[in-house]
């Protein structure tokens, strides 16, 4: 059995959780699959720090400098997608991992078909279904879908054309599975894959250690947000003094623990967590705020986290890996995901809704009470963290069943 794993996204520490607990789980209940995981143009230390080593599972990255957006957005507009994956070089190489392996699977991730765009994400499935693959889109979030201009247009319809001829389709959150029933997408209802599987660690690096051992600690997991195309308009002023606001709250509710700012992105420099972290810092004067390296593993991550009296958190996969850990958390909810993640689980008590951002009419006050009310409440739910669990268990045993086996 050969499969290719597609659109897998990088350089975030959520991502890789979902694509490392896919890779176990198929591995464990396929030892004789081959898989290949095919990047485009990213860093080869990206690729490497995603992967999950086995024999069979084969990682490649394909080098690709210009047109990464504009030749696949050409190539669906005026329907000529077999000639350039043809004629042009790069793509060639993907296309022949296409037509060389059984199944092709969109991995486990955002809203790349919806919001944000990618014509490279669905250009790649397009190649896919016009070879005959059987395609599947797993534990997705999609939409919403814009149509303000021509290519809005275009890129919603060859969407909606790609998932309703999908062999199967899974979906993450409720949020999405709402657009799904709307346009009339079959789908079976799952969630994030990261909680396939709870990451063992043998052993943590010293200095994380030393730092979990030295005193007890909170997570807080901050977002600019104006990197996202709804908040481009968004005060970034605004959402850095709502943060302030939270680290003063937890530094005078534990004033004997230590705050730990735990990355989410890696490998984006400039524009990543850790320097967005670093400016929070410089700008408050508070010794038990402590930034931890974006250098570390999603599996060290949530080993981190498992020790942690709380999550509060503005990135989606920071509250998947509270759940999984069964860590009391509160979510700062920026997207429809992660609003649709705590409705399938019935904690949509503990989001805050910051997605008022985007206008600009986003009340502190307000929330910031509500985040003093849920600091007082909330507290560990191991059905939330069985439910997740049996949730991803039930898709996996579908996906296997109506997709690999089939």
């Amino acid at each position: 059995m050969n499969i290719l794993i597609i659109n897998q996204p990088a350089d975030n520490r959520g991502d890789e959780a979902a694509h490392r607990s896919l890779i176990r789980a198929i591995i464990k209940k396929y030892p004789s699959a081959k898989i290949t995981v095919i990047f485009c143009g990213i860093s080869g230390d990206s690729v490497k720090q995603m992967s999950v080593f086995y024999p069979n599972v084969k990682y490649v990255n394909i080098p690709f400098r210009r047109g990464n957006t504009k030749i696949p957005r050409f190539a669906i507009t005026y329907k000529c997608e077999k000639l350039i994956g043809y004629l042009h070089p790069q793509l060639r190489k993907i296309l022949k991992y296409i037509k060389n392996n059984d199944l092709v699977i969109t991995a486990p991730g955002g809203i790349c078909m919806g919001l944000f765009q990618n014509w490279s994400h669905i250009y790649w499935i397009r190649l896919a279904q016009i070879y005959n693959k059987r395609t599947a889109y797993y534990s997705r979030s999609f939409g919403p879908f814009l149509e303000n201009s021509k290519y809005d247009k275009i890129f919603k319809s060859t969407s909606l054309s790609l998932l309703k001829n999908m062999n199967f389709i899974s979906i993450r959150d409720k949020m999405t599975m709402d657009i799904a029933d709307e346009i009339n997408i079959n789908y079976i209802p799952s969630i994030d894959t990261a909680f396939l599987d709870t990451p063992e660690v043998d052993k943590l690096p010293d200095e994380l250690i030393d730092l979990i051992r030295s005193k007890e600690y909170i997570i807080f997991v901050p977002n600019s947000l104006t990197w996202h195309p709804a908040y481009k308009n968004a005060n970034q002023s605004d959402i850095d003094n709502f943060y302030f606001s939270i680290i003063k709250l937890l530094s005078n509710k534990y004033p004997d623990s230590n705050i730990i700012m735990l990355p989410q992105l890696f490998n984006a420099k400039l524009h990543g967590d850790w320097k967005y972290f670093e400016d929070l810092k410089k700008k408050l004067n508070f010794n038990n705020l402590i930034i931890v390296s974006d250098k570390y593993s999603s599996d060290i991550q949530q080993k981190v986290i498992a020790g942690a009296k709380l999550v509060i958190g503005a990135r989606y996969h920071s509250i998947v890996f509270a759940i999984n850990n069964n860590i009391p958390f509160i979510s700062l909810s920026y997207e429809h995901k992660m609003n649709g993640l705590l409705k399938i689980l019935d904690k949509t008590e503990q989001s805050i809704d910051i997605s008022l951002f985007k206008t600009n009419s986003f009340d502190l006050q307000k929330n910031k009470i509500k985040i003093e009310h849920l600091l007082n409440t909330v507290q560990p739910d191991y059905i939330a963290k069985e439910k997740a669990r049996d949730i991803a268990l039930q898709c996996f045993n579908s996906f296997c069943t109506n997709y690999i086996e089939k």
